[in-house]
C-alpha cells in the first residue's frame, strides 16, 4: 500500500515513523497513537523477543520458507488466471493508480508483473526479518 511506508520491506509496523519515508515524523498510526503500545511492551521482555524469533525461524523452514511463499503466490495466481483476465478486461486498471497502490504501480502493466512484484516484496521482507530476528536475547 502507499501509506505508512508499507511498501518498504524493512522496519516494524509498530515502530513506524513517517520520517522513515519522507513524511513529517508522526508515529503510526497518526489517528490512533496508542494502538501498538501493548505490542511494544511485549518486545520489552527479552524472553518474549527470543521466543518470537525462534518461532519465526521455525516457520521459515516450512510454511514461511521463501520457496513455499512463492509456491503459495503462484498457486493463488494460477487459481485466479481466468478471473483476473475477465477482471482486467472489464476494469483496465493495470498501470493506473487505484488507492492504495504501492509505488511502481505505473510500471506494473500486467497481472504477471503484479504477481512478480508481490513475490519480490515478500521475499525481501522475509529476508529482512531473517536478518533482524535472532534466537538469542
Amino acid at each position: 500500500a502507499d501509506y505508512f511506508c508499507s511498501w518498504l520491506t524493512e522496519g516494524w509496523h509498530h515502530t513506524f515513523k513517517e520520517s522513515q519515508c519522507g513524511g513529517g515524523g508522526a508515529s503510526f498510526p497518526a489517528d490512533n497513537p496508542n494502538a501498538y503500545r501493548w505490542y511494544e511492551r511485549l518486545f520489552e521482555d527479552p524472553a518474549f523477543a527470543a521466543r518470537y524469533a525462534e518461532r519465526w525461524h521455525v516457520h521459515r523452514q516450512g510454511a514461511l520458507s521463501t520457496a513455499q511463499l512463492h509456491a503459495d503466490i503462484d498457486a493463488a495466481a494460477a487459481a485466479l488466471a481466468t478471473a483476473q483476465a475477465r477482471n482486467f478486461a472489464r476494469w483496465p486498471v493495470l498501470g493506473e493508480y487505484v488507492w492504495p497502490n504501492a509505488p511502481g504501480w505505473d510500471q506494473r502493466l500486467t497481472f504477471e508483473q503484479e504477481v512478480s512484484y508481490l513475490k519480490e516484496w515478500v521475499e525481501a521482507r522475509a529476508a529482512w526479518m531473517d536478518s533482524v530476528l535472532s534466537t538469542t536475547p
